[in-house]
């Protein structure tokens, strides 16, 4: 997505929930794979809201700037399991990803302002598994960018 476009979609967001009051932007769906994932968090009630879901996930995915750890959206995101077959593939509606996945081992690919990093995760039905994805990023420049 080209800069314009995120201030574009940004200024739209802006002015829709001055519009509609706290409405909601989060996204949840399900994956050709039939796995259900939620992604939001760009403001506090996004966030209360993913927080107080008290159905199980199997992953959490975070994004945040390295040096001063502001939450990052608009980041792409690849999962796939240990024999390489691509599980999910979405882009975030905010700094959060929560995907139910079975136990496994995964590898998870994010990318955000043409930067990738990837992580190897052993997920398990007993505890929620959390990664978090800090990039070299200057926050204030970029377009999708919270506070923590």
């Amino acid at each position: 997505m080209t800069r314009v476009k995120q201030l574009q979609r940004i200024v739209a967001l802006g002015f829709g929930v001055c519009l509609a009051g706290p409405a909601l932007a989060i996204t949840d769906g399900v994956t050709a794979q039939g796995l259900r994932f939620v992604t939001g968090g760009i403001t506090d009630d996004e966030r209360d809201a993913l927080g107080a879901n008290s159905e199980p996930h199997g992953l959490k995915v975070v994004t945040v700037s390295r040096e001063r750890g502001e939450y990052l959206a608009d980041a792409h995101v690849i999962v796939a399991d240990a024999n390489g077959r691509q599980m999910l593939d979405t882009r975030l509606d905010g700094p959060f990803l929560q995907v139910d996945l079975e136990p496994g081992r995964y590898i998870v690919d994010v990318e955000f302002e043409r930067k990738s990093m990837k992580k190897e995760v052993a997920v398990s039905r007993d505890a929620p598994r959390e990664l978090i994805f800090a990039f070299d990023a200057d926050a204030e420049a970029l377009p999708g960018v919270m506070s923590r």
